[in-house]
């Protein structure tokens, strides 16, 4: 992944961990292959929103450049476009 989209992931990431709801993102993140089976196991086993998305934000942080526009992709599809313009435009940068 980039500077920039590390960057808005770190400007936003207070935000983005109240704000992203997994329960239909990350199904469609595993079916277009963002994450795999184990990833996606790994973050439903955390017993709080706030700890699934902190460990889906590592994850992002760790995939390639095509990952996070997919997952920009996912989370328009799961009617999470507020939170897909704070991927696309940087939200707080």
């Amino acid at each position: 992944m980039g500077e920039k989209e590390v960057s808005t992931l770190d400007a936003n990431e207070e935000s983005l961990v109240d704000l992203l709801d997994t329960t239909d993102l990350l199904s469609r993140m595993f079916s277009t292959r963002v994450i795999n089976r184990r990833q996606m196991e790994f973050i439903y086993s955390k017993p709080t929103s706030y700890e699934k998305n902190e460990e889906l934000l590592g994850i992002l942080r760790r995939s390639s450049l095509s990952n996070y526009w997919q997952t920009i992709k996912c989370l328009r599809s799961s009617n999470q476009s507020h939170i897909a313009e704070i991927f696309d435009k940087g939200g707080g940068i």
